[in-house]
């Protein structure tokens, strides 16, 4: 299939007053889209773009066991992160394709919804390392951080034994399998569908747009707490878009969900503190350092590349 070049726009740039200001009035502005060579699946069968999809899905499942299986050896903060990176990649395409009808109900049960509990766990296991961090650099008293220590331990003991769960031999075998056999289900399945016809650039640009959209609505009206941890979300499937489908990495998507982290972390640890005494001076540290964060946050919003539209190799 000869697919059709998509065109070359660029991202906003604006002046930062509120967050609502630096992304509400897009201008474009050009700038060459990334390349990166890489090769589909080659069979006749297939569509196009459903031959992409299985080629990330493929890669990113290879990756995901590749860090659980470094995890199941030693559970370090490192690892933690990141393993629970590579889910999430893992998660962000697995919800586009769902759109594009991959997933089965056997499918579902053995693959999708262990990897989902296991990322839950991998949260938590997270949040207790990022609490012990923050809490010393706010200066937390050390009672509240021996308990925090505990928490930790309990949550890495409850990791250790989900990793055993997953049984990660069999699991591998199962998602390599599906990557290669699943996309000529998922094509027989769309012949009879207006999808048939959709080559590769115009497919992903329309769930790419459909992203932007939904960040650019949350930007519009962030405020609270929730607003922002919303924004993180929709900021990182369209991040895991570009980089995974379109192989184009993006520093500004990255800046932001990662400042975005951070002050969900604080909004995380603010309700600890408050229910903790004698911990009004690190409350006050914590909220100076949240103030921070939500300036940071509503410069880089004028960075955000909405409109960016790199191409797809096949």
């Amino acid at each position: 299939m000869t697919l059709v070049n998509a065109p070359k726009n660029g991202r906003v740039k604006t002046q930062p007053k509120t967050l609502a200001s630096v992304t509400s009035k897009p201008t474009l502005k050009a700038k060459a889209a990334p390349s990166k060579n890489v090769k589909a699946p080659k069979d006749d069968g297939l569509i196009v773009w459903v031959a992409v999809e299985s080629r990330s899905l493929t890669t990113l499942s290879e990756l995901a066991i590749k860090e659980l299986k470094r995890l199941e050896k030693s559970v370090t903060a490192k690892r933690i992160h990141k393993a629970r990176v590579a889910l999430r990649r893992w998660s962000a395409l697995w919800k586009l394709l769902r759109d594009d009808g991959w997933e089965t109900e056997e499918f579902y049960a053995k693959v999708n919804k262990p990897l989902k509990h296991m990322l839950k766990v991998l949260g938590n296991a997270r949040d207790a390392d990022i609490n012990l961090e923050l809490g010393k650099e706010i200066k937390v008293s050390k009672q509240l951080r021996d308990e925090w220590k505990a928490h930790r331990a309990n949550t890495r003991a409850e990791l250790r034994e989900c990793v055993q769960n997953l049984r990660l031999k069999k699991l591998e075998k199962r998602m390599i399998k599906f990557a290669s056999l699943a996309p000529e289900t998922v094509s027989h399945g769309i012949k009879n569908s207006l999808m048939v016809d959709e080559d590769s650039e115009f497919h992903f640009h329309t769930a790419l747009e459909s992203q932007e959209r939904i960040a650019q609505k949350l930007a519009n009206v962030a405020s609270s707490s929730d607003d922002y941890h919303q924004l993180r979300l929709a900021l990182k499937q369209w991040r895991y878009i570009l980089a995974d489908v379109y192989g184009a990495a993006q520093n500004e998507l990255e800046i932001a969900q990662a400042q975005l982290g951070e002050l969900h972390d604080c909004d995380r640890l603010k309700e600890l503190l408050i229910n903790s005494r004698n911990e009004v001076e690190s409350l006050g540290n914590l909220n100076h350092m949240r103030q921070l964060l939500i300036a940071k946050v509503i410069d880089v919003a004028s960075t955000l590349p909405f409109g960016y539209r790199p191409k797809i190799k096949i």
